[in-house]
């Protein structure tokens, strides 16, 4: 497939008897899961194929959704484990100084001084802000995603530079 697919939920299981499927979304904007929204669908094998969405609903925490052409239930059951994808360029846009997970992951991250600290390799999402675990020569490196630590983040770079504050970074034979 030519053009980048972003996850913005998972199959979860089907629901009832007409081709319903539980949807657990992976998005901050379930408002996306809309009527007669074209998405691709992803086996875990990689498989692809183009699906449009025909009727959403909210069920608590999960969506239930209808698929065009899906309409029984062994055939939901078929979709269980798939994700719902959209192409990137069909994304919501983010305000300014807002990024998608996936634009964060592999970052480069620096210090104000230039030093190279290492790599972004997971978001953890917390109530208050996101930390961002890098990984380099300084070891495992946990970066509070606040304006005092974070000062920029250039994703068309490839860059997230940070200020380097005492115990954030584990020093050559110091202990962080």
């Amino acid at each position: 497939m030519e053009q980048e697919l972003v996850v913005i939920g998972s199959i979860a299981k089907a629901h009832g008897l007409r081709g319903e499927v539980q949807v657990i979304p992976e998005t901050d904007f379930p408002e996306r899961f809309a009527s007669r929204l074209d998405v691709y669908l992803v086996s875990r094998r990689g498989l692809v194929r183009q699906a449009r969405l025909m009727d959403c609903r909210r069920a608590g925490e999960r969506i239930l959704i209808s698929i065009e052409g899906v309409d029984s239930r062994e055939g939901a059951e078929e979709l269980a484990g798939w994700t719902i994808c959209v192409a990137r360029e069909n994304l919501v846009e983010l305000a300014p100084g807002q990024h998608y997970i996936f634009e964060i992951i592999g970052l480069r991250v620096e210090a104000l001084d230039g030093r190279q600290l290492g790599t972004i390799v997971d978001v953890w999402q917390g109530p208050a802000n996101d930390v961002y675990v890098a990984r380099g020569p300084c070891g495992e490196i946990l970066i509070p995603g606040t304006e005092e630590i974070v000062r920029e983040i250039d994703v068309k770079a490839g860059v997230m530079k940070i200020v380097a504050m005492p115990g954030l970074i584990e020093e050559e034979g110091q202990p962080a």
